[in-house]
């Protein structure tokens, strides 16, 4: 992970009315997780919000400079699928 990555954890409910462009064109508008979540319930519930909407947007951001972790081995970390919007990372 590096600094500024965010990660969008949401229900179906979003990916049921954004397409995963529409949620990535929430995300390039509004460097605010808050105001890319307002954004994209806003946009949810206009197109019919059929079902619950729920969305989580984390941003990675990283304080300090403790070189340890600057210099940890991160080629352990795999991504699992690239396809999505979403993408989920594991670290063995």
């Amino acid at each position: 992970m590096l600094d500024g990555d965010r990660f969008v954890v949401c229900s179906d409910g979003l990916t049921k009315e954004l397409t995963d462009y529409g949620i990535q064109h929430f995300l390039r508008e509004h460097a605010d997780p808050a105001i890319a979540v307002d954004a994209m319930l806003a946009a949810a519930l206009e197109n019919g919000g059929r079902d619950n909407v729920t969305v989580i947007i984390v941003k990675v951001e990283r304080t300090g400079g403790d070189s340890a972790i600057d210099n940890a081995d991160t080629s352990k970390i795999q991504i699992i699928d690239e396809s999505s919007s979403t993408v989920e990372q594991t670290a063995e």
